[in-house]
This record gives structure tokens, C-alpha cells and sequence, in this order.
């Protein structure tokens, strides 16, 4: 921390991390309420929107604790990583896992076939990626995402997004819904090898 912060500083630095945890805190719940609406009550506009706002608090947490660290001229914090990180696993598997619902409520077996099967891929890379994070902590090191590991996260929250919608309904909408997911699975995995490709001191932020 600064020698010369003030303590008005100090506390909106607070005010700002105060407000990336009730973000990161949004994020990990929505999913457990957004996933059954759209298994009940299937895609709707005022769905997709919600789902969009809950995605974009991913962004904002990340704003504020940047924010936040920039003021205190302190790293970011291990522990708000991590809680952003798990957030993020269990929107995305929670959705996942009602979309494949939904699919097959409709009768679209084959895509939730495919839904299943990405589901599994990020599951087991999310395991080689824990591994890589678990590494890091022991060494008191904070893992920044890669560039295309962050294009992968967005990709995938785009894609179930458009999940929620009415154009969902048709082949044509699930097409595009899967292909994104499908691109951001494989985004995932050249990320997860850059990570293994690097030395773990020099993945910090």
C-alpha cells in the first residue's frame, strides 16, 4: 500500500472490491435461477436480456477489483480470483446442463448430445486448468488468464446467451448457439496448452 494514501482512498478502494464481490456473488447464483426459467418456461426476450446483464457482471467485477488493486498499489487478490473463477465454472456448467435439459425436453437430442459432450471437454480442461491454478497458490502466485482463454470465457457466455432467446427454437439458432460453444471449447484447450508452455512464474499479473 502507498505511504501517502488518504483514508478517503483507502475506503473507496474498499467500496470498490465491496462492490466486485456482490458482482462476482450475482454471477454464481443467476445460473441456479436462470437455468430452470428456461427449462420451465423456455427463451424469451426479457430471458436474454437478464442472462446478458448477469454475463456482463463478469466485466464489471474485474473493472472494480482492477480498480480497487490500482488505488492500494496492490496485486489483485488470490482469493478474489479465485472466487470470480469459480463463479464463472458453475454459471457456465449450470447452463450447460439446463440447456442440454431443454434440448432434450424439445426432442433436439443430437444437440444435446453435443451440449453433454462440451460440457464434459470444459470439465476435464477445467481440471488440468486447476491443477495449473493450485500450483501457482502454493507458490503465493496469482494465474492471469491468457488472451485467448479470456476470448474463450466470452465466447462461451455469448453462446448460451443466445441459448436464452426465441431464435433457439430453431435449427438454425441451435446451430449457431453450438457452433460457438464448440469454437470456444477448442479456444479453451490451445489456452489451456499455452498455460502448461509457460513457465509459472511468468503467468502473474
Amino acid at each position: 500500500m502507498r505511504a501517502d494514501i488518504t483514508s478517503n482512498e483507502i475506503l473507496h478502494a474498499h467500496y470498490l472490491q465491496a462492490r466486485a464481490d456482490f458482482y462476482t456473488d450475482v454471477r454464481d447464483k443467476a445460473a441456479l435461477v436462470i437455468g430452470p426459467v428456461l427449462l420451465v418456461y423456455g427463451p424469451s426476450v426479457p430471458l436474454a436480456v437478464t442472462t446478458a446483464a448477469v454475463e456482463f457482471t463478469d466485466y464489471l467485477d474485474g473493472r472494480d477489483a482492477r480498480k480497487a488493486s490500482a488505488i492500494l498499489e496492490e496485486p489483485t487478490s488470490i482469493e478474489g480470483k479465485a472466487k470470480d473463477h469459480l463463479a464463472d465454472k458453475k454459471f457456465t456448467y449450470f447452463f450447460l446442463a439446463f440447456s442440454a435439459l431443454r434440448d432434450i425436453k424439445k426432442g433436439n437430442y443430437k444437440s444435446a448430445g453435443f451440449i453433454s459432450a462440451i460440457a464434459g471437454v470444459n470439465v476435464l480442461r477445467d481440471r488440468e486448468m486447476a491443477k495449473i491454478r493450485s500450483t501457482g497458490e502454493k507458490d503465493n502466485i496469482a494465474i492471469s488468464a491468457v488472451p485467448i482463454n479470456r476470448v474463450k470465457a466470452a465466447g462461451l457466455m455469448m453462446s448460451l446467451a443466445v441459448g436464452t432467446t426465441p431464435f433457439i427454437e430453431n435449427k438454425k439458432g441451435r446451430i449457431i448457439r453450438n457452433t460457438g460453444l464448440g469454437i470456444s471449447t477448442v479456444l479453451g484447450l490451445i489456452g489451456l496448452k499455452e498455460h502448461k508452455n509457460k513457465p509459472t512464474n511468468e503467468i502473474k499479473d
